[in-house]
């Protein structure tokens, strides 16, 4: 609340204000108008939408009251963010003066007013010495100089609806700086309960319960803890936002019910609907259905009534390979347990039937499950998933196992390459040794070569007949006028392999041509079309397609749907280099699961 605010009544005037973060910590400033932000509501009446758009000033805004806004005793204007809200909402409250109608008759505006003592039943002005003080203006300033110069205690200037008690009001709402009732146990001065005196930014409360008393008494609902401070709660505490940087909650099992708490490391029991914890670490603690934002988890959570529990982007706060425990309740009934985008271990307890879970994450340690006839929803990627439940539950690992990603990304460098051998050096030691028995061949001893020929080419040889020229030439006329160009000698091979473990498949494979690996540059595209196991085809979806520009070796990688262990898997690939299409089998080695 912002205000109250002094303007005359039935005159135009503008109203500066400020507006704040949603999270109450920082000033917003950079808030745009939408027609329904900005409300008024007149004497109690009502509420209207404004004439006029607030306007922003730069740290702050201002917004124009018309004179039809201020013909009122009392105004209260609404700043409500209409649509998705970037700022808290706020109020802005305005006291007219100056006019019979207006909350305050008396006219400020006016700097000498005449005053007139109709009644001076039960004392005489003569007796008292008021007479002469107020017949002369010496004494006319004597006595508003002791009027503004009196000291402030509890009672002084405090009576209800007094223009005294307007100024206390305005007096608070600055010295409560961020909207906020200040508290420090350990160093905090003020020991009361008094209205802008205690509890403030200046007079910090030595006691969290004197605090929320004067936050119950001026209408605030921050509450300020200082750092280092341990608070254990001693009442009820329904709908305030207590915030800090580096404090101690022990909840001391009191109902804290649509509170929100930030910063602070949390213990003990807390009852109540729906209590929001931000940025903090969770202890030992028993909670009704709660709400926690960027939270760290050391060691046990039990739920201590049935209820939706939400956890968002928080994480475990154990080191190494331990976990913190989230128990689901002896008997408090069916429960929903939410964990969006944890990351660590988790073990949780108690899971019983009608128990509902999701657990989501792309970090996740081991997951443990205690109880029996839940339904669990596990995704993302997590370390390994310990299922000790026992009945009839309902368990869905959707994710992806760390160490399976392991593997298939950091290969050992002897299974895929071991599978597939080393393609090149084989293909040149196959035709290193064609080229050895070629020469071989071609260095005839003279003997056998010519007396295979002779008796080849027959008693009745004529070389202009029978010679492979003769014949060749016959040939080309005939190819020439009819088929037409002949056939290529070129020789093409598909050859390679497959791997592949559970639904996870890799097929690696080249083009032979005569022998040797074509080159990768020269395949337009290669491709995967069809995985068999035994007679059965298994449906393929391709993920990546690379060719490995040194060794010319295409890979392509994927995922099949139910694969058999331990039985040979197949893979059906097709290579496009220039116009031609060529087709091919490539065998892989049993497959596991």
């Amino acid at each position: 609340m912002q205000g109250p605010y002094l303007r005359k009544y039935g005159e135009a005037t503008t109203i500066t204000f400020s507006l704040w973060e949603v999270d109450g910590v920082d000033l917003r400033v950079d808030a745009s108008f939408a027609t329904g932000d900005m409300k008024i509501m007149k004497d109690e009446g009502a509420e209207a939408n404004m004439a006029s758009a607030f306007v922003d000033e730069g740290q702050g805004y201002s917004i124009a009251c018309t004179a039809t806004e201020m013909t009122a005793a009392r105004c209260v204007i609404y700043a409500v963010d209409s649509a998705t809200k970037v700022w808290l909402d706020e109020t802005i409250h305005i006291e007219t003066y100056g006019h019979a109608s207006a909350q305050h008759a008396f006219d400020l505006d006016t700097a000498v007013q005449s005053v007139t003592v109709s009644d001076k039943t039960g004392f005489s002005l003569v007796v008292t010495g008021l007479d002469a003080i107020v017949s002369t203006g010496t004494g006319a300033i004597e006595i508003a100089k002791a009027t503004w110069d009196r000291v402030l205690s509890g009672a002084t200037h405090n009576i209800a609806t007094s223009a005294g008690r307007r100024l206390r009001n305005i007096q608070d709402f600055g010295i409560y700086d961020m909207a906020s009732v200040w508290v420090d146990e350990v160093a905090g001065s003020s020991t009361g309960t008094t209205d802008g005196e205690d509890a403030t930014v200046s007079n910090r409360a030595d006691d969290f319960d004197n605090a929320q008393t004067i936050a119950a008494s001026v209408g605030l609902d921050h509450i300020h803890v200082q750092n280092g401070n341990t608070i254990t709660l001693a009442a009820t505490l329904n709908g305030y936002w207590v915030w800090g940087e580096i404090w101690t909650l022990a909840l001391g099992g009191q109902d804290v019910g649509a509170s929100a708490f930030s910063n602070a490391t949390v213990s003990g029991t807390g009852t109540g609907t729906t209590p929001k914890f931000w940025d903090c670490i969770i202890g030992t603690a028993t909670l009704s259905p709660a709400t926690f934002y960027n939270c760290s988890f050391t060691t046990t959570m039990t739920m201590g009534s049935a209820g939706a529990f939400r956890l968002i982007d928080c994480q475990s706060g154990v080191a190494g390979a331990g976990s913190p425990t989230i128990d689901m309740g002896a008997a408090v009934g069916a429960t929903t347990l939410e964990l969006r985008r944890w990351s660590g271990g988790i073990t949780l307890n108690n899971l019983a039937s009608g128990d509902v879970v999701t657990i989501g994450g792309s970090d996740m340690g081991t997951i443990t499950l205690n109880g029996a006839d839940a339904s669990v929803e596990i995704r993302g990627i997590f370390k390994a998933v310990t299922n000790n439940l026992t009945g009839s539950p309902t368990v869905t690992a959707s994710g992806a196992k760390g160490t399976d990603i392991a593997e298939i990304l950091v290969d050992t460098g002897t299974t895929l390459p071991g599978l597939i051998g080393t393609p090149a050096a084989d293909l040149s030691a196959d035709i290193a040794a064609v080229k050895v028995d070629t020469a071989a061949t071609l260095v005839d001893t003279g003997t056998t070569l010519p007396a295979t020929l002779t008796s080849m080419s027959g008693a009745t040889f004529a070389t202009g007949t029978d010679s492979l020229e003769a014949i060749r030439n016959r040939g080309d006329a005939a190819w020439t006028t009819g088929a037409g160009g002949g056939s290529s000698t070129d020789q093409y091979q598909i050859v390679g392999g497959v791997t592949g473990t559970g639904t996870s498949v890799r097929v690696d494979f080249g083009l032979l041509k005569n022998g040797e690996l074509l080159a990768s540059t020269s395949l337009s595209t290669a491709a995967v079309v069809g995985i068999q196991q035994g007679a059965t085809d298994l449906t393929f979806s391709e993920s990546t397609n690379t060719t490995d520009s040194t060794t010319d070796v295409v890979t392509i990688t994927g995922t099949i749907t139910q694969p058999t262990a331990n039985q040979m898997v197949n893979a059906r690939v097709t290579v496009i280099s220039g116009a031609t299409t060529y087709d091919g089998v490539v065998m892989g080695s049993p497959h596991s699961t």
